[in-house]
């Protein structure tokens, strides 16, 4: 029992020593690190004079070659370069961006491809914005709400979030996911809120990946203060249409609902199609003149109504309440008009 006594009390005494003497090791690196280290001055090194380093670029094979050198510098045991593939990706010409609203014009907003992306083409994208905060929004608009147009993911960052990094978590699978989860139900490209805590003019690029056997969308990031813009343009003008939709309900009982709604935007985005209708509304005609053509194609256009969504139809061509939907709307579509025309939210 001494025996068993006495070598439990070496034991307890050499394992002691061994976490001091570690400590003491550790602290002697921290020591060193903090008070000689030279790890800014390295970084400061590679960023300023090798510059950018792209995946397969002459920068990044550039950058190689520094980290070899300063490892031999520091006499490592040994120092060798190991072949590996590596993807390899071309940014094109400088990305621009346009909000186009009957609200507030033409606004210039600052965006930057994602890392990996496939381009637009020479002739860019223009198509209707659809806002969405995560993927379970996305996925309950469905195809029927995204198809042809262009998905905003604007999720924040979390601001309350004292490691940076889990704030930072929680929102970017909306750009790495993003595309590939739009393309789905059929979105033309994908704009996403860049990822940073504050309010900023500048865009954030970064990573982003394809799944397979999914259509490649063009995948673009947007400053924060400019994704604020933006989602409060979208917000603007679908409250217009919601002012409509609730005197209607209010005034005349038609209840019109949130698919009902959905399908009178439609109506919204064929309004700006017919030349026709432009025409009118822009060479200086009566006011009188343009309200007639005005309801003339609104009235042509909920005909589409009658074999798709007869219960709309009749709700619309109602005696009572078909004259005031008409004249609400002109009133909107005037308004706006005078600010810019033939165009509605798009990027």
């Amino acid at each position: 029992m001494k025996t068993l006594v006495i070598t439990f009390l070496l034991f307890v005494n050499t394992t002691t020593f061994s976490q001091t003497s570690d400590e003491a090791v550790i602290k002697q690196i921290f020591d060193f690190a903090l008070s000689k280290g030279q790890s800014y001055e390295m970084l400061w090194d590679l960023t300023t004079n090798v510059g950018s380093r792209f995946s397969g670029s002459p920068g990044a094979a550039a950058g190689v070659e520094w980290s070899r050198n300063v490892m031999e510098q520091l006499a490592f045991d040994s120092v060798w370069l190991q072949p590996v593939m590596v993807p390899h990706w071309v940014r094109g010409e400088k990305e621009t961006g346009r909000i186009l609203s009957k609200r507030v014009g033409t606004v210039q907003v600052n965006v930057c491809a994602l890392g990996g992306s496939v381009g637009t083409g020479k002739s860019g994208i223009s198509a209707n914005v659809v806002e969405v905060k995560n993927l379970d929004e996305l996925k309950a608009l469905g195809t029927k709400g995204v198809q042809g147009k262009i998905v905003f993911f604007n999720r924040p960052m979390d601001p309350t979030k004292i490691n940076t990094f889990g704030g930072y978590g929680g929102a970017v699978d909306q750009r790495a996911n993003g595309a590939s989860e739009a393309a789905k139900y059929g979105a033309v490209a994908a704009l996403i809120r860049s990822m940073g805590s504050n309010l900023e003019d500048y865009p954030h690029t970064g990573g982003m990946r394809y799944a397979p056997n999914i259509a490649k969308i063009p995948a673009i990031s947007i400053s924060t203060r400019h994704a604020e813009l933006l989602s409060k343009t979208l917000k603007d003008e679908k409250d217009l249409l919601s002012n409509i939709i609730k005197t209607l309900n209010e005034t005349y009982g038609v209840e019109l609902t949130d698919d009902d709604k959905i399908d009178i935007g439609r109506i919204r985005e064929k309004l700006k199609n017919r030349d026709d209708l432009q025409a009118v509304m822009t060479s200086g005609n009566t006011l009188e003149n343009m309200k007639y053509k005005f309801d003339k194609v609104v009235d042509e256009l909920l005909l589409d109504f009658v074999h798709t969504k007869l219960d709309l139809y009749k709700k619309l061509s109602d005696p009572k309440v078909n004259p005031v939907f008409k004249s609400k709307w002109f009133e909107l579509y005037l308004r706006q008009s005078k600010t810019i025309a033939n165009e509605q939210p798009t990027l």
